[in-house]
C-alpha cells in the first residue's frame, strides 16, 4: 500500500458512489414513468342490428300561386288547414304534426321593353307550407298518404322509418 492511503477507503467510495447512482437511476424511472401518465389499455368495436320499423315520418306541403302574396299565403293556409283535418281524421295526433316550414317567394317574369332589352318584373307569388307528420301505426300508412292527397298536399317531401324506441335498440347493440 501507499503511504497515508488505505485500499479498504477506495473501494467504500466506489461501492458509495455505485449505490448513489443506483438509487438516483431507480428514483429517476419511477418520475419518469409517472411524467408519461397512467398506463391504459383502449379497446373499440363496431356493431350493426336490423330491426323492423314501427313508425314512420312523412314530409308534404302545399303550395298556391297568387299574383298578390296576401292570396297566396291565404289559400296555403286554407289547404293546410284541410290537410291537418284529413289527418286527424286518420287517427293523427296534434302532438305528431309539426310545421317544418313557411314561405312566400317573388315569381320573376322577363319581357322586352320597346328598345329590345330585357327587363325583369315580379309577376306573383308562390307561397308554400311544409308539415311533417309521425305515423305510428304503420298500417295507417297507405290511408293516411291517400287522404293528405286527396285534401290537396301535392308535394310530397320524403318518407321515413324509425323505431319508436331508440334506446332498447342501442341497449341490444351493446
Amino acid at each position: 500500500p501507499i503511504l497515508g492511503h488505505n485500499t479498504g477507503d477506495a473501494e467504500m467510495k466506489t461501492k458509495a458512489i455505485l449505490a448513489s447512482l443506483m438509487i438516483w437511476t431507480c428514483s429517476t424511472g419511477a418520475v419518469l414513468a409517472e411524467a408519461a401518465g397512467p398506463r391504459q389499455i383502449v379497446v373499440t368495436g363496431e356493431a350493426h342490428t336490423e330491426v323492423a320499423p314501427d313508425r314512420a315520418t312523412i314530409t308534404l306541403g302545399v303550395p298556391a300561386e297568387a299574383a298578390e302574396a296576401a292570396i297566396a299565403m291565404r289559400q296555403v293556409s286554407e289547404d293546410m288547414t284541410a290537410v291537418i283535418a284529413g289527418l286527424r281524421e286518420a287517427g293523427i295526433a296534434a302532438e305528431d304534426m309539426q310545421t317544418q316550414s313557411i314561405s312566400i317567394d317573388p315569381v320573376w317574369s322577363a319581357r322586352r321593353t320597346s328598345d329590345g332589352r330585357e327587363q325583369r318584373e315580379i309577376t306573383g307569388f308562390v307561397a308554400s307550407n311544409t308539415l311533417a307528420v309521425r305515423v305510428r301505426e304503420l298500417d295507417n300508412l297507405g290511408p293516411v298518404l291517400d287522404r293528405v292527397l286527396a285534401a290537396g298536399a301535392n308535394n310530397f317531401r320524403g318518407l321515413s322509418f324509425g323505431v319508436a324506441d331508440s334506446a332498447a335498440v342501442i341497449d341490444q347493440i351493446r
